[in-house]
């Protein structure tokens, strides 16, 4: 996956077909593309000062790519993906309703750290 920069500033990744990221598909990064920034920024920062539902670690080589599917299968869209060298940090998100039928977003964040072959799941309700 390459960094890529196109004339009016806007930044997006390139996947090659070797690429080790597994399952985060064309129609995941356009989404992610589209989902407004402000919201990004509300989504993040509110996860960040709440304490988690969950918190699951799981360890597999292949572990990260069938959350992928789970979460996706479940509902869940890309709004933010974080590569690095050995880590890739993803953060999906779905509308949902609560027990009393308010409206509520539920976010899950797949932490995969490469080297280690571990797939930490973190998940919150906003």
């Amino acid at each position: 996956m390459n960094l890529i920069a196109a004339a009016n500033g806007y930044i997006g990744y390139h996947m090659q077909s070797n690429s080790r990221i597994p399952r985060i598909t064309d129609e995941d990064l356009d989404y992610m593309h589209a989902f407004p920034s402000r919201r990004k920024q509300k989504v993040l920062q509110e996860i960040m000062i709440r304490t988690p539902v969950s918190s699951l670690v799981i360890a597999g080589h292949n572990h990260y790519e069938k959350t992928i599917l789970k979460v996706r299968k479940d509902g869940f869209r890309l709004i933010d993906l974080q590569p690095q060298e050995f880590v890739l940090t993803s953060v999906w998100c779905r509308s949902a309703r609560s027990m009393i039928g308010l409206p509520r977003l539920e976010v899950a964040m797949l932490l995969w750290v490469v080297e280690e072959e571990m797939t930490n799941v973190t998940t919150w309700r906003i």
